[in-house]
């Protein structure tokens, strides 16, 4: 899927490889846990003001990347990152640039899973989110659509732009009427979104989406990689302030 965060336009989207196969449009329809590439969410949740009092985050702020063991109705949870190994303290911008679990699973129990909801939901995200410990590392299931439009509310400073896929309609013969006007709202701090786009910023100049560097050398581009559990999902999405792209 790839939107004008602008506008809420839907540029283009491809929800599976033969239409004359099968019609189930996997960008719009299809659920599927995003993974850490729903941290940019807690993180807007983190990061954002409190009323009068001071965010709960910054982008310095140190968190332990150390074994956590939580009881859940189902057991002992026992998170840990991608490469099993624990750094110690680590910063919320260095553990958004490597993606660290642990470090954001604390941030989510801090902030707690009801404000994360709230903040996707803010963003755009209509699926039902689960408020448990897991939801700060994407265990909800989201649209691949439902995500890049959360992200355009980062690329456009704070504002969601409604999704656009039809601009006008007319009658054969009748002269094309203009297109509709956008409608766009403020529902996020720009500020804060600022924040969360310059951690995204890192995540693509060296951090684990620097794969994209290495193919598009444009200045500027944020973005996040998600996976879920046994790679049965991978997710990337990037973003400019004129354009946002998502990969499932």
């Amino acid at each position: 899927v790839a939107i004008d965060p602008r506008s809420g336009e839907v540029l283009a989207l491809v929800g599976g490889r033969d239409y004359a196969l099968s019609q189930y449009n996997r960008a719009t329809d299809a659920r599927r846990q995003p993974g850490s590439a729903f941290k940019p969410i807690v993180a807007l949740a983190a990061l954002g003001r409190r009323g009068d009092d001071a965010p709960a985050f910054t982008l310095a702020s140190l968190i332990d990347d150390t074994p956590l063991s939580l009881k859940t109705p189902r057991g002992m949870w026992q998170p840990s990152n991608y490469d099993g190994d624990f750094r110690g303290p680590v910063t919320v911008r260095t553990a958004m640039e490597q993606s660290l679990n642990v470090p954001f699973v604390r941030i989510g129990l801090e902030v707690g899973p009801a404000k994360i909801a709230a903040t996707a939901k803010q963003l755009g995200i209509t699926s039902p989110m689960p408020l448990v410990p897991s939801l700060a590392l994407g265990s909800a299931e989201v649209s691949l659509l439902e995500l890049v439009r959360a992200y355009g509310v980062l690329a456009n400073r704070g504002s969601l732009a409604a999704t656009r896929m039809v601009l006008s309609t007319t009658k054969r013969g009748d002269a094309p009427p203009s297109a509709n006007a956008a409608s766009v709202t403020n529902v996020a701090d720009p500020a804060t979104a600022w924040l969360v786009t310059s951690a995204l910023q890192g995540v693509v100049d060296h951090g684990t989406g620097a794969g994209l560097q290495e193919r598009i050398n444009t200045s500027g581009l944020a973005g996040k990689t998600g996976t879920s559990s046994d790679w049965k999902d991978a997710w990337f999405v990037a973003y400019a302030p004129n354009l946002v792209v998502g990969v499932w």
